[in-house]
Order: C-alpha cells, then structure tokens, then sequence
C-alpha cells in the first residue's frame, strides 16, 4: 500500500504542474473571449448610434474623456473609471513577452482612458486620433486589456492583450500581418502585441507552440 501511495504520489507531482498551467490557459481564453466579445459589442452599438467609425470626431482633438463618453461609455458595464494608475503603482506596468518593458503608460492625460470593468477586467482606450485607416493596426486606435487588472504577472501574451479599433470592428492587433510574422511576435523573443492575433489565427485556442511563462 505504501509503495502505491508513493508511485500516486510521484505521478500527481509530475502531471499536477500540467494539470494547473492548462486550467490557466483555459481561463485565460475564455476571459479574452468575454471581453472581445464585451468590445465588438460596444463598437456595433456605437456606430449604430453615431455612423461609420471612420466619420467620428478626432480623439486626439477633443480628448480621451470626451471621446470616451461620447462614442463608447454606454456600452460598457463599469466598475470604475482610473484618472491614474488605477492600482498598478507606476506608469509603465506592463512587461513585454521578451521580459523588457512594454513603453506604453497606463494614463495619459487626455490620450489614454483606462477603466475596470464590472468583471475585473482592466480596459485602456488609446485615442491619440480616433480618426483610422481600417487596413491598418495604428498605435493610436489600441485597446489594452488586462484581464486580471493590477494583479500580476502583467505581461503580454500572458494576461495582457491589445486590440484595435478599426472600420471593421475591434480586431485583435496585428491581424493584418502574416502568419509567421504574428508568430515571431508572440514568441519569447518578441513583444507579445500580436498575442491576441495568433489566438485567433490558431482558431481561438491557446496552442502546443504558444509561448507561456
């Protein structure tokens, strides 16, 4: 009896950490699912209410509150809209897959707009325009989503994910690039920005090759 419980023992030391890292996996992907879903929902209503995206007033112009409010805010159920770091602690809290710093500020005054959602999911609306070539992933129409908020690891590809807002909707970024372009992205020797593009591209599964730390 003894030796049985050590050989269970030994087997459940070795296939536990699988077991654990497939359940994240998988929470990790059905977050992402709710929350593009959350945001392509926002986007159908919002030009349903005020026309073609591509006709909007500029973001950039007018400023990251009043774009906000004017085209998204009644599309979101909110926790809590972040005039700061909104828990984080420092401006720059994101880690790129690679392991470097991800250069880009959680808020910006009057650029970036981060707020919870009613789920924990932290939502960062980049407008630095609001005006988009829809063919294009531009730096200004980025969405930054944080499906665990402050807490960590606060990487890409991990628990961070970047979206964009184009004329055909919210798309994952960097979806208009090749396959192996997206690859070499989310790859441990990359940002992880197209993270949420090869997730797609893999058919909305977190795949054997996807880099997970």
């Amino acid at each position: 009896m003894l030796i049985t419980i050590g050989i269970v023992g030994v087997v459940a030391s070795m296939t536990l950490p699988s077991v654990i890292e497939n359940h994240k996996k998988q929470e990790t992907l059905s977050k992402i699912k709710k929350v593009y879903s959350i945001l392509s929902q926002a986007q159908i209503r919002a030009i349903t209410e005020n026309g073609d995206y591509e006709f909007w007033e500029n973001g950039h112009l007018i400023g990251a509150n009043d774009y906000f409010n004017k085209y998204y805010k009644p599309y979101f159920s909110i926790l809590k809209i972040c005039n700061n770091y909104c828990g984080y602690g420092m401006r720059f809290p994101w880690k790129q897959m690679n392991g470097t710093g991800w250069p880009h500020s959680i808020f910006i005054n009057d650029y970036t707009l981060p707020f919870i959602l009613s789920d924990g999911v932290l939502v960062v609306f980049s407008v630095s325009t609001g005006n988009d070539d829809p063919d294009k992933a531009r730096e200004d129409s980025k969405i930054y989503v944080d499906i665990n908020a402050a807490k960590a690891p606060n990487r890409l590809g991990q628990d961070t994910f970047i979206f964009i807002r184009t004329n055909k909707g919210i798309l994952p970024f960097g979806i208009d690039q090749t396959e192996d372009e997206i690859n070499a992205d989310c790859s441990m020797n990359g940002t992880g920005e197209s993270c949420a593009a090869k997730i797609v591209q893999d058919g909305w599964q977190i795949s054997k090759d996807y880099y997970w730390k």
